[in-house]
């Protein structure tokens, strides 16, 4: 989200068009379904893990920022770069942000 305001501020076309937002959230929802019929271990149902909320919160701050940094260097590559096209920064931009979500997926699934 901060990546794609950061863009809309900046740039005199739209980063993402409305279609491509809704289909990388599909797309990267899809996997997302396998997480939640993973089987758990008989261990951690009996006796949940404790939940540190600030860790969760350092993460969640740390892991975002990063990924909004990247985002960015993904934007200067593609404008000053390769001084694409708005269709090309859009395909471009969807495809590296969709394989991005999916990996983060992936990650933090193991």
């Amino acid at each position: 989200m901060i990546s794609m305001a950061c863009a809309s501020l900046f740039l005199p076309f739209l980063p993402l068009l409305a279609k491509q937002i809704l289909l990388n959230n599909f797309l990267s929802d899809i996997p997302a379904l396998a997480i939640a019929t993973d089987s758990v271990d008989q261990e951690l149902t009996e006796r949940p893990p404790q939940w540190d909320i600030a860790d969760i919160r350092r993460f969640t701050i740390a892991f975002g920022l990063t990924n909004s940094f990247y985002d960015l260097l993904t934007f200067a590559f593609l404008l000053w770069g390769i001084h694409a096209s708005p269709a090309i920064f859009q395909t471009a931009w969807f495809v590296v942000s969709l394989l991005t979500e999916l990996g983060i997926i992936l990650i933090i699934r193991t």
